[in-house]
């Protein structure tokens, strides 16, 4: 190969093969650098394998995003999926119905609080047209029993 400062030039070109997947190619008698690397670079270089990795990136890119997409969203997903279930299966003609409104939770200190304020204005004195029936363990729950059944 001969060289000077602007032009490079491939002396016996003909001789050149491309030993790629076992097939031999021989290049063509061109001499100019630029028409030997664009010939090398269609005969000898695996376009397959290019084409298989940039697809199985995209894949694994696409994968990657997806998955983090699902984890950071987990919760919400899974709330509307709940949602969505509930709302499959919801029969509209069976409304269950409670026996309490609410359970009245709250510490031995603010017993007489409770039963005197609270449990009377929710109950018997309530602003709203509907009043509120409380679920108050010292008045409802069985003596003896566990007091995770009524």
């Amino acid at each position: 190969m001969t060289s000077n400062n602007t032009n490079i030039r491939f002396e016996g070109v003909q001789d050149y093969t491309c030993k790629f997947n076992g097939a031999d190619r021989k290049l063509s008698t061109r001499t100019h650098r630029k028409v030997v690397f664009d010939e090398l670079a269609a005969l000898c270089f695996p376009t397959d394998f290019i084409e298989i990795m940039f697809g199985t990136n995209t894949f694994f890119l696409l994968s990657i995003t997806f998955i983090s997409i699902i984890y950071r969203f987990k919760y919400e997903l899974l709330y509307f999926w709940l949602k969505w279930q509930a709302k499959i299966r919801k029969d509209l003609s069976t409304q269950e119905v409670y026996e309490f409104d609410g359970f009245v939770a709250y510490c031995e200190a603010d017993y007489t609080w409770v039963r005197h304020e609270l449990l009377e204005n929710l109950e018997f004195h309530s602003q709203s047209a509907e009043k509120f029936k409380l679920c108050f363990h010292h008045r409802n729950f069985l003596p003896g029993a566990r007091g995770t059944f009524l």
